[in-house]
């Protein structure tokens, strides 16, 4: 918190810093770390990103991405846990699998079923369109964070990630150049994200 407080006082600080850096200080965040890189941070290889952020390895570097379930059917819209987008933080050293997210989603829906188990063909989870990303979490292209974004919905954090050591992960912070770190106990604890395997 006392990193925060410093970023809070040291400039410039953008809207949306300013808005997560209350956001985590509201929630007693103590885990949290937010960093700003230079422009050039996605021109770099992700060995020069771990050295920048001083992560103990390429592991830790992580994305948030917006999967669209392209085979929704406003059928079954009133069902529990039937989402038409999720958002899943994987890692950049990692292959996104979307037989796992889609086996996930569908069996997650099948337990908590209302009136009907969905079935298999109307699950088929996609990276969504980037204006579509932009219009449910408010951020663009490399700079999805799943902390206040302007539509609720379900997040996913990576099995992989709840394996590191030390268990403590970077992600998007809501600007092209904004870092976030955070625990992965912190994380799960905010935000009640749902741990499944990704890949």
């Amino acid at each position: 918190m006392e990193q925060l407080a410093k970023r809070v006082h040291s400039l410039p600080v953008s809207d949306i810093e300013l808005d997560l850096l209350y956001f985590f200080r509201k929630h007693k965040c103590r885990s949290v770390q937010i960093k700003r890189a230079n422009p050039n941070y996605y021109e770099l290889t992700l060995e020069e990103r771990k050295r920048f952020l001083g992560a103990p390895s390429t592991y830790h570097l992580c994305k948030t991405i917006i999967l669209e379930n392209t085979n929704w059917n406003k059928e079954f819209q009133d069902e529990p846990l039937y989402y038409k987008h999720v958002a899943v933080i994987i890692q950049y050293e990692a292959r996104l699998n979307s037989e796992k997210i889609m086996k996930f989603m569908k069996e997650l829906q099948n337990k908590h079923a209302k009136n009907k188990h969905v079935s298999k063909k109307h699950f088929h989870f996609r990276l969504a369109d980037e204006e579509v990303a932009r219009e449910i979490t408010g951020y663009g292209y490399n700079a999805i964070t799943p902390f206040l974004m302007k539509q609720n919905i379900p997040v996913i954090l990576s099995e992989e990630i709840t394996y590191l050591t030390p268990k403590y992960f970077w992600m998007g912070g809501g600007e092209v150049e904004l870092k976030l770190g955070m625990s992965v106990e912190e994380f799960l604890n905010l935000t009640g994200a749902m741990v499944a395997q990704t890949s």
